[in-house]
């Protein structure tokens, strides 16, 4: 439906609200046709084909990168994955932290409505915004600074994939 977008982080996200306000925050979007969940998109990113590479290099550092792993903890079943534990979820948002690197994911999804009313009297989903994001503590000294451009052509990539 869409091309990946660059945004502000929403106000009062899981994302906006984590860490400190120096630390680093970007986030991303695309719109999708119909009602998406947030656990089919999370499943959906953990087991695409963008992200196999990586899954599969997570796969040799730790046992709970599997596409099982990444469906558990869409699905809320689990709160870890590979390199990642879940800080907080709620039904439109979830917050994954590696401790170890300092760094979070952030995904999101807001169903649209497209005005139309259905038989059931409230309105239609016409779109699903999903978002992406991720946090970095003090960027500005440590080593992921001189791999920020990297990231933010990855993670375009990442939600393109899904």
């Amino acid at each position: 439906m869409s091309a990946v977008k660059p945004c502000k982080v929403p106000e009062r996200s899981l994302l906006s609200l984590y860490g400190g306000p120096k630390d680093y925050r970007d986030c991303y979007y695309k719109d999708v046709p119909g009602e998406v969940s947030l656990s089919v998109f999370v499943e959906s990113f953990y087991t695409s084909k963008a992200f196999l590479p990586e899954r599969l290099l997570l796969g040799l550092i730790t046992r709970r990168a599997s596409n099982e792993h990444a469906r558990a903890v869409a699905r809320g079943i689990s709160d870890r994955f590979a390199a990642w534990r879940v800080v907080e979820r709620d039904d439109d948002e979830i917050l994954l932290e590696s401790a170890d690197t300092n760094t979070a994911s952030w995904f999101g999804a807001e169903p649209i409505e497209d005005g139309t009313r259905p038989s059931s009297g409230s309105a239609a989903v016409g779109h699903t915004r999903l978002y992406f994001g991720s946090w970095v503590g003090n960027l500005d000294e440590s080593r992921w600074k001189k791999f920020q451009g990297a990231h933010v052509w990855y993670s375009k990539a990442l939600l393109a994939g899904v």
